[in-house]
């Protein structure tokens, strides 16, 4: 594996943990006491994004010999961000249509957008992944 692809794999990783330390500050900066209703399907959908992932580099020691297996985890992780953007479209619209103080709902957007990030920078490492099997398997 190239310099390149190590490179970008490293920054797509880093991407991930930003996202997450943008959520726990937010939490905390913005005082926040409670979960909102879809925070634990966010942290669920996470956690088996990053399952996946580290898998997948894991996987890569084994130079080709878990492609299948490989492909098959980055096609789940492509599944499970497009399952956040549907959490995202009904976690939005619940929280503009029922929650009624203007600053919680700015305060929660910050954390919903934030956990949709890092579904997306999930679903980036798994291309990146998926670009380095290309090249080199």
């Amino acid at each position: 594996i190239d310099r390149e692809d190590i490179h970008a794999l490293a920054n797509s990783l880093n991407a991930i943990i930003d996202y997450i330390e943008n959520v726990t500050s937010g939490i905390y900066l913005l005082d926040i006491k409670a979960n909102g209703p879809e925070f634990k399907n966010y942290t669920e959908l996470i956690s088996e994004s990053i399952s996946l992932l580290q898998e997948l580099v894991t996987d890569l020691a084994f130079k080709g010999k878990y492609v299948n297996r490989m492909k098959v985890n980055i096609s789940a992780v492509h599944q499970l961000e497009k399952k956040g953007d549907e959490l995202t479209r009904e976690a939005l619209m619940n929280l503009f249509l029922k929650v009624k103080k203007p600053i919680l709902v700015m305060k929660w957007k910050h954390v919903y957008d934030n956990l949709e990030q890092i579904l997306d920078a999930c679903e980036n490492a798994a291309d990146t992944l998926d670009d380095i099997i290309i090249k080199n398997f």
